[in-house]
């Protein structure tokens, strides 16, 4: 829930002032929402990327990575104000985006079991939307303070080194299903 809060934290800000950022920047109205709409299209390959390898790998590392990826992103947006910067930023973001839903759920059904999984997987929806709420909230509330955009990008970026770390620590192999099936079946 602490990686998924900071999941909605990083998607909702940019949603809402990714264009606004990318004209304050120099940008042309064009240029930011043609650039918003393919990290939008990217989606589909990030998800579709994510879900065909999630079997195949501990689901925990994928979701750090996809976290870590997107903090490079925002990073990239960041130090990078010209215009490789903002394509590069939604390329990698594009393409880390949605990646996190399929591998939440999944590692929350592995680990906690199908009979609770809709009272959980609310409960760590809730922690997104809460996320998404505030980081758009404070975009605002920041960019009114300092003129820029800059502080509340930073913030979400460097959340995201927590949502990665936090990911890593899931005691998958200990806890999941997956893996606790495999160790009875070896044991019998």
């Amino acid at each position: 829930s602490v990686a998924y809060f900071v999941c909605g934290m990083t998607t909702a800000i940019i949603s809402v002032h990714y264009v606004p950022f990318a004209i304050e920047r120099g940008f042309t109205l064009k240029t930011a929402a043609m650039a918003f709409g393919l990290m939008s299209g990217l989606n589909v390959i990030g998800v579709l990327g994510i879900g065909s390898i999630a079997d195949k790998f501990q689901r925990r590392y994928l979701l750090g990575l996809v976290y870590g990826v997107r903090g490079l992103a925002y990073a990239t947006l960041i130090f990078t104000p010209t215009e490789f910067g903002l394509w590069t930023f939604e390329l990698i973001a594009g393409l880390s985006w949605i990646a996190s839903a399929p591998l939440t759920s999944s590692l929350t059904a592995d680990i906690y079991g199908l009979d609770t999984l809709g009272t959980l997987g609310g409960m760590t929806s809730i922690a997104h939307q809460v996320g998404r709420a505030l980081s758009v909230i404070m975009g605002g509330v920041l960019y009114d303070i300092f003129g820029t955009y800059d502080a509340p990008f930073a913030i979400c970026g460097s959340m995201l080194a927590l949502a990665s770390i936090a990911s890593f620590t899931i005691q998958e192999k200990q806890y999941s299903i997956r893996y606790l099936q495999r160790k009875i079946v070896a044991s019998v």
